[in-house]
């Protein structure tokens, strides 16, 4: 199976903090796979080296065989891109930054209102089209933020805690697209939720320190419990502490 992402002994450094501290692991075509850690592991920059929004200090990182380096933005069409927090021109009304995006994207210009309509309605979001977008709260901007993550078609969907800020419907409904896109589409995901993530992907990477500690993958007769659980035990066994707190009486 053709090989999508490949992160090979991958450093980045911020100062003195190394986010990233020998990274390696990779993603085939048709996975879905979840980047699970605590804050602070390096799942956000390992997000953001990916989409070329930062650079790394040394190892490898490919995409498609092609070396991600400074300037290098081609492979971005085939990327369905979400950050947290979501970026956006907060002039602009949802159907103004959706089209803004298919423009970029080099979506068919006989698609687009189709596109826009099918996603506004999708994200019930008809009532807002004449509203700016940086006077949307925080969870109707992450609607808006995933409707142009997906808008141009692509073959790979990059979401780095989509379900921030979302009322349980949209989760719901955020939930069953990614489930309908398992097989069809590369997906890489990171969150905090592991019942949200247990249920979308078939493979985890559990992160610590920059580092990977733990690759998960689901087999056929494992119950969502335990893959949970095997999850759940990566994560806490990395961060046992001693807990001194007398004064709190």
């Amino acid at each position: 199976m053709e090989e999508i992402i490949n992160f090979n002994s991958v450093i980045k450094r911020y100062g003195k903090i190394t986010a990233l501290n020998g990274l390696s692991f990779s993603i085939k075509k048709g996975e879905s796979v979840g980047l699970i850690g605590n804050n602070g592991c390096g799942k956000t920059t390992t997000i953001n080296v990916l989409c070329n929004l930062v650079n790394y200090d040394s190892g490898n990182v490919l995409i498609y065989g092609n070396k991600i380096i400074p300037g290098f933005v081609t492979y971005k069409n085939k990327l369905g891109i979400l950050l947290s927090p979501p970026i956006f021109v907060n002039e602009f009304t949802p159907i103004q930054y959706l089209k803004f995006v298919c423009k970029f994207q080099k979506v068919d210009q006989f698609e687009i209102d189709l596109r826009i309509e099918s996603l506004i309605k999708s994200f019930n979001l008809n009532s807002f089209n004449k509203k700016k977008i940086g006077d949307f709260s925080s969870g109707d901007k992450m609607k808006i933020a995933l409707a142009a993550a997906i808008i141009h078609n692509p073959e790979v969907l990059v979401f780095d805690e989509p379900f921030i800020h979302l009322d349980f419907q949209t989760i719901d409904f955020i939930s069953s697209l990614i489930k309908s896109l398992r097989n069809k589409k590369t997906l890489f995901i990171t969150s905090h939720n592991i019942d949200l993530m247990t249920n979308l992907c078939s493979r985890f990477l559990i992160m610590d320190h920059g580092q990977i500690i733990n690759d998960i993958a689901l087999h056929e007769n494992m119950s969502h419990n335990e893959i949970k659980s095997l999850i759940t035990d990566s994560i806490l066994k990395q961060n046992i502490r001693s807990i001194n707190m007398d004064w709190f009486e």
